[in-house]
């Protein structure tokens, strides 16, 4: 291309903007690897961006899979404690106490690993 400012006549590539000279001395005046970089270089950032949304999107279901967890963990809590309470109102029935702490182990135990997976996406 050429600038057409009066007194101007400047030649340069219209791809990326250099001297034309330049390009004319490598014997490369049509074929400017600016470009093709460019191109790369999108390509590049797109993969990018895709590998971010890739493991982003795995954290974010992990992030809801303990969320999940913690209020299972919660709702269990409670009623564990209600028909524990139930259980020792009636005498008929004896459940040691014991007999429930896997139940609280199982489920604070799945709200714990939720977590861990959820953070071991960032180290991708």
């Amino acid at each position: 291309m050429t600038c057409l400012a009066k007194d101007c006549g400047y030649e340069f590539c219209w791809v990326c903007l250099g001297d034309w000279k330049e390009h004319c001395k490598s014997g490369q005046a049509y074929k400017c690897n600016s470009f093709e970089v460019g191109t790369k270089n999108i390509e590049k950032e797109r993969t990018n961006e895709q590998k971010f949304i890739f493991y982003f999107e795995r954290f974010k279901h992990n992030d809801q899979g303990q969320k999940i967890a913690k209020k299972m963990f919660d709702t269990m809590a409670d009623k564990i404690s209600s028909l524990y309470k139930a259980i020792h109102l009636n005498k008929a029935v004896s459940i040691p106490a014991l007999e429930f702490d896997f139940l609280y182990g199982s489920a604070k135990a799945l709200e714990i690993c939720r977590s861990y997976l959820k953070w071991t996406w960032l180290l991708h």
